[in-house]
């Protein structure tokens, strides 16, 4: 993100990739609870 040849450091691409695994993990799990929350108040 920060450099511009990330490509030839392989420990940043897969420290990035990781990065990007979490992220998207916590996206899933907050769009879960709030799918949750609406199927409460739909109740």
């Amino acid at each position: 993100m920060l450099y511009s040849n990330t490509h030839s450091w392989p420990i940043e691409k897969t420290a990035s990739f990781i990065i990007k695994r979490l992220l998207v993990r916590r996206l899933f799990q907050s769009l879960f609870v709030y799918a949750l929350q609406v199927l409460d108040t739909l109740q």
